[in-house]
């Protein structure tokens, strides 16, 4: 089971990092062509809020590749001043702890894209209408698509997250 775990582990950090690379290349793209529409009296002005929305994901799926390869921001005062023993016991307080967020973060994912309203409501409207959650049906800015398409990256990203502490947990 470990094993699997593992594997499953790899092949996700896998097309994260690919992701994150496409993303980086899709935000430096679009930011150069709106600069330079710009420059010629043409902005194109739903680069910016494309730009923003790709570093958001960005922001999340490098935060679940962080956890995998345990290279989040850490304060290394203490566990550098801890034996080997001490540090192993950090680490696994500070894995303890961020299970617990990424649970906590996902209760509140569930109950915010609230799946088993929806499809009783039948419609992203019609849940709307009836408990005012708008996560469905509130478009972007410029872009006019539904919010909740880029949302799920807080989902996916947590799912992952979770499962790269599993895989890594000692």
């Amino acid at each position: 089971m470990r094993k699997r775990l593992v594997n499953l582990s790899r092949a996700i950090a896998g097309f994260e990092a690919g992701l994150l690379i496409a993303l980086i290349l899709f935000i430096a793209l679009i930011l150069l062509a709106g600069t330079a529409m710009r420059g010629l009296g043409r902005p194109l002005i739903r680069s910016d809020e494309a730009a923003t929305l790709a570093m958001v994901w960005v922001a999340f799926i490098g935060a679940s590749l962080a956890i995998r390869e345990r290279r989040h921001m850490v304060i290394g005062l203490l566990p550098d001043m801890m034996g080997a023993a001490g540090r192993g016991r950090v680490n696994r307080v500070a894995t303890l702890l961020t299970a617990l967020f990424l649970l906590a973060l996902s209760a509140t994912l569930w109950n915010w894209f609230d799946l088993p309203g929806l499809i009783a409501a039948g419609s992203g409207e019609a849940l709307a209408r009836e408990s005012f959650n708008f996560v469905y049906t509130e478009p972007t800015q410029t872009l006019g698509l539904p919010k909740f398409w880029f949302w799920l990256v807080m989902p996916f990203s947590t799912i992952c997250a979770l499962l790269h502490l599993a895989a890594g947990w000692e």
